[in-house]
């Protein structure tokens, strides 16, 4: 088990450098300039919602919306579909107003991903360093304490109280 651990850990290694830290198509995220922590979440709709709750994601979505604010703090949505929300202060939303390539970037850099049933949010995930949550079974109470991987900051541990209350 300790081999099989250690070949997912330098193939991960190669991934990221291959297509993240050596690719000159993958452009810098939306928020590059900004000093503040990200969170990112994929909202997939489209041709996807009817393996997806979108109904479920949309109040759950509502609701971190209406609980972050926080200083330091942007929360980035991206969806193909439409959402019941627009962008306000430190909430930017991304109804396909950017390309694919630009919102795998964002998801990429994030501080925290959360992330949907999608190619596109798992392709994320594998090429990330940072927290990567799927907000259906990650945010359940105790997850920081069980996964030791995690180092969380007090921003990503004050976010995911936030995230936490509205599951």
């Amino acid at each position: 088990m300790r081999g099989e651990t250690h070949n997912y850990t330098h193939s991960f290694y190669f991934l990221r450098n291959a297509f993240v830290n050596h690719n000159t198509f993958l452009p810098p995220p939306t928020y590059a300039h900004s000093s503040s922590s990200h969170v990112v979440v994929h909202i997939r709709q489209g041709d996807s919602s009817f393996r997806n709750h979108v109904n479920a994601q949309n109040a759950w979505l509502t609701c971190v919306i209406k609980h972050v604010h926080h200083d330091n703090v942007t929360l980035i949505v991206h969806s193909d579909g439409h959402l019941p929300f627009t962008s306000m202060g430190p909430i930017k939303v991304y109804n396909h107003s950017i390309s694919a390539i630009q919102a795998l970037s964002d998801f990429i850099h994030a501080d925290i991903f959360i992330m949907a049933e999608s190619s596109l949010s798992r392709a994320a995930h594998i090429l990330r360093q940072g927290m990567t949550l799927h907000p259906w079974c990650a945010l359940r109470p105790g997850v920081l304490e069980k996964n030791h991987l995690l180092s969380p900051t007090p921003t990503t541990v004050r976010v995911l109280g936030v995230l936490q209350r509205c599951i």
